[in-house]
């Protein structure tokens, strides 16, 4: 199972395995959950990686994936796509108190939510694939030209509500 303090710990690694898979599904023209195309991958990596660096690389990868193809249920089915991400950034908030976060942190990754939802132009939280993320990402660093720290933070709070999306299902 992946636990949020072992995603924290590894983050920097997780990064770099996503970012490498989407770069080599891209090059190679397959899809991205395919089976073919996953172990291609882990034989690209264990070329270059320790077997246990590219496990892990594969399993967090299926697990990104995971959250792209995660189907909305519920309660979230009826809502438009602003009172669905409402309703994604409340129950972010819950998690957070939960977890005894600081405030600072809370009202970190709630406005990192936003501009991610501004970035995706009101799309639907359950629409979200891995690419958005990506670009998202890619956005704020090339684009916006934010500071490193400001970055990691993003990347904090994005992995947080993947994480939580993960855990309510």
């Amino acid at each position: 199972m992946i636990t949020l303090q072992k995603i924290e710990k590894q983050r920097p690694f997780y990064i770099r395995w996503i970012s490498n898979f989407l770069s080599f599904s891209e090059k190679s023209g397959s899809s991205k959950g395919d089976e073919g195309q996953t172990a291609a991958f882990l034989n690209t990596l264990a070329k270059t990686k320790e077997k246990w660096q590219a496990r892990e690389a594969i399993r967090i990868f299926l697990f990104f994936l995971s959250q792209e193809n995660e189907q909305n249920t519920g309660e979230a089915v009826s809502l438009d796509a602003q009172s669905a991400w409402h309703h994604l950034a409340r129950q972010m908030r819950e998690a957070l108190r939960l977890r005894h976060l600081s405030i600072r942190t809370e009202k970190s990754y709630l406005q990192w939510l936003r501009s991610f939802y501004l970035f995706l132009n009101g799309k639907k939280p359950g629409e979200i694939a891995p690419q958005d993320v990506k670009r998202f990402l890619g956005h704020i660093a090339l684009d916006r030209k934010v500071a490193a720290s400001a970055q990691n933070q993003a990347v904090n709070a994005l992995l947080f509500l993947l994480e939580q999306r993960h855990s309510a299902s």
